[in-house]
């Protein structure tokens, strides 16, 4: 979705959009976009800085971090991203020296923002770091690889690692 301030006489725009899945590549090994994400907001445009601000909603497909089971979850985030044009993009002049203020700028073509990257960049900042498919979820084995939620395997457990055997002496004593 393109906003465009040069369709527009009023300098704030209200925006709502549907993405459908295949639509945004997060270009992730272990999330997918499963079903619609929906936007909506306002944009406004000064004579310097346009600022973008909404919210987005959508469902996420994500690995379980144990047992790599896909499962879902629910995206709600909400962002706001201010940009200026690359005349206006730094202090004015020719250093190469980044400020704080600069790194929370995105650079557009005066006329046109495209809503697509931030949609991206939103799925991708708000993805969960750690997700279980359960509470409870009991993993892979590591010897043979059995989703040990769905099936049981043979593999020993019990075999210990040689270098905490010591541990294990001090735990047998007690």
């Amino acid at each position: 979705m393109i906003i465009n301030f040069s369709q527009h006489s009023e300098p704030e725009i209200s925006f709502a959009y549907r993405y459908d899945p295949g639509d945004i590549d997060i270009e992730d090994e272990i999330a997918q976009i499963t079903g619609p994400l929906e936007i909506t907001g306002m944009a406004r445009r000064s004579s310097i800085i346009a600022h973008v601000k909404g919210d987005l909603n959508g469902n996420i497909e994500i690995a379980c971090n144990r047992c790599l089971q896909p499962t879902q979850f629910a995206l709600n985030a909400a962002f706001d991203v201010d940009f200026v044009t690359l005349e206006n993009y730094g202090s004015g002049n020719n250093e190469t020296e980044l400020n704080a203020v600069d790194l929370s700028l995105s650079v557009y073509d005066g006329d046109r923002i495209d809503l697509d990257e931030i949609v991206r960049e939103q799925v991708l900042l708000n993805l969960p770091m750690h997700v279980l498919c359960q509470d409870d979820c009991a993993g892979l084995c590591e010897k043979c690889g059995t989703n040990k939620n769905t099936n049981s395997c043979s593999c020993h457990e019990t075999e210990i690692d040689p270098r905490w055997s010591a541990l294990k002496k001090i735990k047998d004593k007690n």
